[in-house]
């Protein structure tokens, strides 16, 4: 799955096999860009986020996998991005700066609370959930840098992961949990890493 932009052509939510095969446009827009697609644990359901005509905002949308059932997840006139879903498909969390700061919420799509996951001065962006729901890990500039941080659910603590002095972010959890991929410069070029994630933070 993926969004396509193209000069001049309306931004597109499209969907495509690992082969290559069965190329799918599900959702189109000639006003506003489309972005952050993520599909839904069980395949059905993929939610992105669209950015306002003026762009001067950005909320959550869910839509089908066959591009019907097209719902506004948030109503806000601050940037909501970066979602990623629950193992069990009933609660995002999302990156927001709707208090002012981008920090992380968890929304409960079955009741529809919403509820603040960080307090950070420094920006904190593209969450992904651990595959038993208990952790989430994402990039941060709160130790004066980006680098990738987990926070526990349980215990309501986060550590540190990455301590380069390059950028790196948007970490991706292993389907067992045990490792986190993430993007870093530290090459010199933008490359993908794995750092081994096990225990509790």
């Amino acid at each position: 799955m993926f969004v396509e932009f193209t000069n001049g052509a309306p931004s597109a939510l499209e969907t495509i096999n690992p082969n290559g095969s069965h190329r799918e446009t599900i959702l189109s827009s000639d006003i506003q860009e489309m972005d952050f697609p993520s599909w839904s644990p069980d395949g059905t359901k993929i939610v992105f986020n669209r950015i306002a005509a003026d762009g001067t905002s950005s909320n959550l949308f869910m839509v089908n996998a066959d591009g019907k059932n097209l719902t506004k997840i948030t109503r806000s006139s601050h940037s909501n991005e970066d979602a990623a879903w629950s193992p069990n498909g009933t609660r995002l969390v999302f990156a927001s700066n709707r208090s002012g700061n981008f920090d992380l919420w968890i929304k409960d799509l079955q009741t529809g609370r919403l509820r603040r996951l960080t307090t950070d001065p420094a920006q904190v962006l593209a969450p992904d959930w651990s595959p038993d729901g208990t952790r989430i890990a994402f990039t941060s500039r709160r130790s004066g840098n980006l680098d990738v941080w987990v926070k526990d659910l349980r215990t309501n603590r986060a550590r540190q992961i990455t301590r380069d002095t390059a950028d790196d972010g948007w970490p991706t959890w292993s389907p067992d949990g045990s490792h986190i991929a993430f993007m870093s410069a530290r090459t010199g070029n933008s490359d993908i890493f794995v750092v081994a994630q096990t225990g509790p933070t």
